[in-house]
């Protein structure tokens, strides 16, 4: 084993922050491969990346020819990987050095090795936070995993479907597991599902070293309705692909649901600035769930505007 990494960055549009993401990953011990896409990038991406880069053997560039999101990109470079490990980097984001060294130390025969994340924002970049309040080294399983991503009131949400792990590709070969390629949204959390159904083991630990830069208009930040519903649906496809037990299947009809809420959030508030009363009503009382979260997040908007409640 030799435990050379294949790093993927599916780069769109990120002029500002590439090449600090892509020195970042070169800086990292036992990297083999910096896989960078460039998803039909409409700004000076593609021309950074080729003048900045164009000697260095570690990196390989590749382009779409028009813009096909990030699970499209990742899947080109996972098809010629050849390394232990692959690992994908946001092209927003960095590590810090000596991260896969720390990581490694973890590796006892794990097929995903995780790590806390730390967190900065774009408008204040000197201020690191850890993103999870979890008891590491910690083993998950496709139970723990799937629930740290389920919105429980007044509870902090995990979020385990943002990390950005280490993961053995020989396993993913194996059970030929690629990215949902119409999901733009959660497609992380899509994947690892399906690399835990077939069996992985997954370690998570303390945070090594990758950062991840909040921004305002970021992908996970700026969805849209058909990108929550691809999210919501892919629990479905998640159960009727793996014939596991009532449990795991009842997470996923939560979280379902959950992610229902959300959008039938969002396609009342739209029917009614569209002035479209008989839509709004039919939304409004399609599910109870839905019915209460809507009145409650009303009720939130008329504290906020008219009691100027925060």
């Amino acid at each position: 084993m030799d435990n050379s990494i294949s790093v993927i960055i599916a780069a769109y549009n990120c002029e500002d922050s590439i090449v600090k993401c892509i020195n970042s990953a070169l800086n990292q011990s036992f990297v083999k491969k910096i896989f960078v896409i460039d998803d039909f990038s409409t700004d000076k991406t593609l021309e950074i990346i080729n003048n900045t880069y164009f000697s260095e053997a570690k990196v390989e560039v590749l382009t779409n020819d028009k813009n096909m999101g990030p699970s499209f990109s990742r899947n080109r470079a996972l098809e010629i990987c050849d390394t232990e490990w692959v690992t994908v980097l946001d092209s927003d984001d960095f590590m810090i050095e000596k991260r896969f060294e720390s990581l490694l130390t973890y590796d006892n025969g794990y097929e995903i090795i995780g790590d806390d994340q730390f967190r900065t924002f774009e408008n204040n970049p000197t201020t690191l936070s850890k993103m999870l309040n979890v008891e590491i080294p910690l083993l998950v399983d496709i139970y723990y995993f799937v629930e740290s991503n389920i919105t429980k009131k007044d509870e902090y949400r995990k979020e385990l479907g943002f990390l950005k792990p280490l993961l053995r590709l020989s396993f993913i070969k194996k059970y030929q597991i690629k990215y949902k390629e119409e999901m733009r949204l959660g497609e992380d959390f899509e994947f690892y599902s399906r690399l835990l159904l077939h069996g992985a083991r997954f370690i998570l630990v303390e945070a090594c070293g990758y950062v991840t830069v909040v921004r305002d208009d970021s992908l996970s930040a700026t969805h849209s309705v058909e990108d929550l519903i691809y999210l919501r649906d892919c629990n479905l496809s998640l159960i009727n692909d793996f014939d596991y037990d009532t449990k795991v299947h009842s997470l996923f009809y939560k979280l379902y649901y959950s992610i229902n809420k959300k959008i039938k959030w969002i396609e009342f508030y739209t029917a009614i600035k569209n002035r479209n009363i008989l839509r709004s009503i039919s939304v409004l009382f399609c599910r109870l769930d839905v019915f209460f979260f809507i009145t409650s997040n009303l009720l939130e908007q008329f504290k906020i505007r008219f009691l100027n409640e925060k």
